[in-house]
């Protein structure tokens, strides 16, 4: 079995960190997600539904769903991105990623 590593981060943080996980799902994905960015402490997660054409392996798009942590536990801010190359969500991802390091 591998280690959780992102489990590990989100219980070891820091103050000054900012933590995204990823994770690729092929069923329930809004909750799923939403079940790993509370259990693993994260300030973000990527999801995305394997069966969704262009996302994934194998090809240069992706298309994501990003969780943020609401008001309450139980109901995460949910934004679907649209598909686009992985070097743009690559970069939209490190923005976002930016801006919620500098609320913190």
């Amino acid at each position: 079995s591998n280690p959780d590593i992102l489990a590990w981060a989100g219980g070891h943080r820091r103050d000054d960190q900012t933590i995204c996980g990823f994770a690729m799902e092929t069923q329930d994905l809004e909750a799923n997600a939403a079940r790993k960015l509370a259990s693993k402490r994260c300030d973000m997660l990527v999801a995305n539904d394997l069966r969704t054409p262009g996302a994934g392996f194998a090809t240069d798009t992706n298309v994501v769903t990003v969780l943020t942590p609401g008001e309450r536990p139980d109901s995460p801010r949910i934004a679907h991105w649209d598909k686009m190359s992985k070097e743009d969500l690559a970069a939209k991802v490190l923005t976002e990623l930016a801006m919620l390091h500098t609320r913190r």
